[in-house]
């Protein structure tokens, strides 16, 4: 990174234990032409996406955002990875519940059927669906194949899902499961 001077923004300091740089995970470098680079900085986690990089990246795009003298950003890590990413070892942080983390779903081993991963998110919104202006949208969306829509419906709601107030298709039934996530039943 030649030209790039050795000043820092301030972040969010946090000992990673690597020994480099005083353990930030994020490292934000200007050079006098506007370039700003970023640098995520665990390698020995191979940049693993930990709740104190996510906070530092947060932190400097805020603080890029606000510099008019920023004109480009280039993302960069350190190590022989990227982003290897988010960190699964990480426990749940203060004020989250003991269920806090990720959870997958996966097929029989050597089958090549698909996994799910779900992560908990502290900040998470309930989408409004169908879609409203300003309001927040959903960012993933589960079709369920199923033979019988009423049967399969009735199951869900049983379970805690409730119906969408609007239904677009007689072929789907749209619902939100317990905490409002949309999801949909087809034939």
């Amino acid at each position: 990174m030649t030209g790039l001077t050795t000043e820092s923004r301030p972040g969010r300091d946090v000992d990673i234990g690597d020994g480099g740089d005083g353990g930030r995970p994020v490292l934000c470098r200007i050079d006098e032409r506007g370039v700003v680079a970023l640098t995520l900085n665990r390698p020995q986690a191979y940049n693993a996406l930990s709740e104190a990089m996510l906070a530092a990246l947060a932190t400097e795009f805020d603080a890029i955002s606000r510099d008019e003298s920023a004109r480009v950003v280039v993302l960069g890590a350190a190590g022989k990875a990227f982003c290897a990413g988010h960190d699964l070892k990480e426990k749940p942080g203060p004020g989250e519940p003991a269920t806090a983390g990720w959870a997958q779903i996966r097929p029989p081993a050597g089958s090549s059927e698909p996994t799910l991963n779900f992560e908990y998110e502290a900040r998470w919104t309930a989408p409004r669906w169908p879609s409203e202006p300003g309001a927040q949208n959903a960012t993933q969306h589960l079709d369920i194949h199923v033979t019988d829509l009423a049967a399969a419906t009735e199951h869900a709601v049983q379970a805690g899902a409730s119906p969408a107030p609007v239904q677009p298709q007689d072929d789907v039934r749209v619902l939100f499961d317990p905490a409002g996530h949309p999801f949909c039943l087809f034939i």
